[in-house]
């Protein structure tokens, strides 16, 4: 027999809802989620074209799949933030 699926599980893994999303707005002092993104994400690094590359219908295997291939695209470089600095107390 098939376990129900239990309510809240899907509201704590979907993300916020409508009235926290406006809350948290209000806290912060801007009247939508775009305006935040536009306050916050520097314009030469945001991603505007409409995410085409994964088509809508695939399994989550396929979807997996699809991203993975995008992601071994990435130029793999080294970080020297924080280079000497790791383990220093301030």
């Amino acid at each position: 027999m098939p376990i129900a699926p239990v309510e809240r599980f899907v509201s704590r893994h979907i993300g916020p809802s409508e009235a926290e999303v406006g809350e948290m707005l209000e806290v912060v002092g801007v009247p939508s989620l775009e305006a935040l993104i536009d306050a916050t994400v520097p314009e030469h690094i945001r991603f505007r074209a409409e995410f085409s590359e994964i088509p809508p219908g695939l399994t989550e295997q396929e979807a997996l799949a699809k991203l993975a291939e995008r992601a071994g695209e990435n130029e793999v470089w080294r970080s020297y933030l924080g280079f000497g600095f790791h383990d220093t107390i301030t």
